[in-house]
């Protein structure tokens, strides 16, 4: 079984909801963990990563930014960690630098902006989702 050309178990493919994230992390290629995070998702994956909140807004629709390390990455990963009230918790990679603006995105509302193709300077965060 492959995950776009990395070699994995079977089991990941076929029943990936049974996978342990452990499991995934006690792997020594760090393509395999990157390809087994990807199968069984960020959210599963969160519990046993190393996670640090970066910022955090009040408001939970724009949720939180997130650093996660992935032993053999040369980089820590970000994500942002919003709640959305059709699709509930959304968990999303976010670059480190806006291709929109060139800045870094260093905050929840930064990423908030990037995602929709924002600048931040005019990234106006809807009141109302639905």
């Amino acid at each position: 079984y492959h995950w776009h050309g990395v070699a994995v178990p079977g089991h990941w493919i076929e029943d990936p909801d049974s996978v342990d994230p452990q499991e995934i992390l006690a792997c020594d290629d760090v393509e395999k963990r990157a390809a087994g995070l990807a199968i069984i998702g960020l959210p599963r994956m969160l519990s046993s990563l190393d996670v640090k909140v970066i910022d955090e807004h009040e408001d939970p629709s724009v949720g939180s930014l997130l650093e996660i390390r992935l032993d053999g990455l040369p980089k820590a990963a970000r994500a942002l960690k919003a709640e959305c009230p059709r699709n509930g918790t959304i968990i999303e990679y976010v670059d480190h630098v806006s291709d929109v603006d060139g800045l870094p995105i260093e905050t929840a509302f930064a990423a908030q902006a990037w995602r929709n193709g924002d600048p931040v300077s005019k990234y106006i965060h809807p009141s109302v989702r639905t």
